[in-house]
């Protein structure tokens, strides 16, 4: 199997791609800061958005948990 996890480095990220991988997923890691997610999950193959159409070819499954950061202060 092979999955595309978009906003692997967020809360449920981080605690679905360890499992996935103890399931011998094939994973690629998708999310807005790629040097994060090769720190998170060394090893693992990882793409920015911008590159997700073409490195995307092949995967069985997306799981989207991508979501706005609500760390960043609104300019009201």
């Amino acid at each position: 199997m092979r999955i595309i996890v978009t906003g692997a480095s967020g809360f449920i990220g981080r605690e679905l791609v360890p499992f996935l991988k103890k399931e011998n997923v094939e994973l690629l890691l998708v999310g807005r800061d790629t040097d994060k997610l090769k720190s998170l999950f060394p090893g693992d193959r990882v793409t920015s958005y911008e590159n997700l159409k073409t490195e995307a070819r092949g995967y069985d499954a997306l799981v989207h948990l991508a979501v706005m950061n609500n760390d960043e202060s609104k300019n009201i």
